[in-house]
Parts: structure tokens; sequence; C-alpha cells
């Protein structure tokens, strides 16, 4: 069994953060690798399935699956303060067509990716 085939039946997490313009800037850029690179090797050392990224109107988003979406959030959020991360970014999880934001805790609005 791949590590795709493993988690393919639990929840994507999807980790989205703003840009500064429509579609991206040189600095979105750089942003992007330096949580690319963070995330990823999270991403490794607890076995989550890395599912890449894209950049699209004023979003960045990261993708991966686990079987534990509360777990992933609480390292997610440690690790960006360990690495002096700002805030401004949401997690959320999705299981076939159910979404919904799990971080932060009082998200509102709808969110989409």
């Amino acid at each position: 069994m791949t590590v795709k085939e493993k988690y393919f039946d639990t929840y994507q997490i999807i980790i989205q953060f703003k840009i500064k313009g429509k579609w991206w800037e040189p600095s979105d850029l750089i942003k992007r690798d330096k949580m690319k690179n963070i995330l990823e090797n999270l991403f490794l050392k607890n076995k989550w399935f890395y599912d890449g990224w894209d950049l699209g109107s004023w979003t960045m988003n990261i993708f991966c699956f686990t079987p534990n979406p509360e777990n992933i959030t609480n390292l997610i959020v440690k690790e960006m303060e360990i690495n002096n991360f700002d805030n401004n970014y949401i997690i959320a999880k999705q299981k076939d067509e159910d979404i919904s934001v799990i971080y932060p805790e009082d998200y509102i609005w709808e969110f989409n990716y």
C-alpha cells in the first residue's frame, strides 16, 4: 500500500495564505517556498502525505492528507510559531464534499479555495 492509498480515505488538509496580488508577486513565491519547506518537513516527519500547492486569486494553498486533522492543526500552528511565520493563515479539513475551517477557531466566513 502506498502512502497516498493509506491516506486517500482520510481528511485532506488545506492550509491557505493570503497573497499580495490577485495572482502573485515575487514576494509571494518567497513566502510560498519558505512555507512549503517548513510544512513538507513537518509532513515527512509525521508520515503525512503531501499533496502539493497552488496559487490563485488572492490566495495560496498547500494540501496534505492525514487521519487526524486536529493533531495536524496543532502541529502546524506550533511549527509556524517556532519559525516566526505570521499567523495570517487558515486551516481547513475536507472529507468528500464536506469542508470546514478548523483554524482559527473563531473563523466565521465561508471558506473557498
